[in-house]
């Protein structure tokens, strides 16, 4: 696939929530940049975007390099959105390229977890507590230590990324809560800092137990770990 095709794939999805980020912009052009595409077209299709058609490539080797590319457009601006991700999940599927999928949970796992860290570190200090449920969501998400660090020395630098649309911040939710009762239990503390997560989403303690209930029947009992609010 030329670049021409491959960079206008990049300008869908960077749309594909109905709105260009400012980092999605900025790692565009740069895209541009390496791609030999001039930014003066490039702006003639981000103007254009609600018309551009996606076109799928034919080699292997370049489906997984555009893929890549896909992947890291969508995480650009710190939340991997429900259509982001459906997308690319239909991509996958109309290509047939079966290791996307666990590459794109990985993907929206990092992010998750980045956004748990910013909210920790929310007010300058991470505390033990925190730092328990930080790390066990970090094994869960398949993020090894040395990325943690990483991740955890930037943490000052992460911005908590809320979605416009209920619908995604309902999948944020939900897709946090899926890290905290991945090793098969859910604690106080991580019972706490997903209701720190659902007031900042605009969800009530009251909607967040109701959301717990819904999504994971059998799977989180709230008994002996809820605190009601007075």
């Amino acid at each position: 696939m030329d670049s021409t095709n491959h960079l206008k794939n990049l300008v869908v999805l960077a749309y594909s929530d109905g709105v260009f980020e400012e980092s999605e912009l900025h790692n565009l052009r740069n895209a541009a940049k390496e791609l030999g595409v001039p930014i003066e077209q490039l702006d003639k299709w981000i103007a254009d975007a609600d018309n551009i058609v996606l076109t799928l490539p034919e080699d292997n080797a370049e489906r997984e390099k555009q893929l890549i590319s896909m992947i890291k457009m969508s995480t650009a601006d710190g939340y991997f959105s429900q259509d982001e991700y459906d997308l690319c999940l239909r991509i996958a599927e109309k290509l047939g390229y079966d290791g996307l999928g666990q590459a794109l949970n990985f993907c929206m796992n990092e992010s998750n977890l980045k956004n748990l860290i910013a909210l920790a570190s929310a007010d300058g200090k991470i505390d033990d507590s925190e730092m328990a449920v930080i790390e066990e969501a970090a094994e869960n998400a398949g993020v090894d230590k040395a990325r943690l660090a990483e991740m955890l020395a930037m943490g000052s630098e992460f911005v908590h990324v809320i979605p416009e649309l209920e619908e995604d911040r309902e999948t944020q939710l939900i897709q946090m809560l899926s890290l905290a009762i991945a090793d098969g239990e859910f604690t106080a503390d991580e019972y706490q800092l997903c209701k720190t997560v659902a007031e900042r989403l605009g969800f009530t303690q009251t909607e967040l137990d109701m959301i717990i209930k819904l999504s994971f029947q059998g799977k989180i009992e709230l008994d002996g770990i809820r605190e009601v609010d007075e």
